[in-house]
């Protein structure tokens, strides 16, 4: 069975970085940077990889099902991120200036 194409595009990505770190540190030759920069990500429609389903919110019923059992912080950020669509990630790094 064939990988995901957006792992697989992840993946490229990854090693790509890699070796462009390589380079920098002069541990890989700039023309093997180079190379690589000519491999192609996978195209949609265009690869026997399979395609992954569009990932979908969470009910919100099932998000008003945990509100017993999260702090009062916690409930505050989920209705932060329903209100503003932000991620979680987004919202605790956030600061007052």
């Amino acid at each position: 069975m064939a990988g995901a194409r957006t792992y697989i595009n992840k993946q490229i990505h990854r090693v790509r970085g890699l070796f462009r770190w390589g380079t920098r540190k002069e541990l890989v030759p700039p023309h093997v940077l180079e190379a690589l920069r000519s491999v192609k990500a996978l195209r949609s429609g265009r690869t026997e990889a399979r395609e992954t389903d569009p990932v979908r919110p969470v009910p919100e019923a099932h998000v008003q099902a945990i509100r017993p059992y999260v702090a009062r912080q916690v409930w505050g950020l989920i209705e932060l991120m329903l209100l503003t669509g932000a991620r979680a990630g987004e919202l605790v790094r956030l600061r007052s200036v």
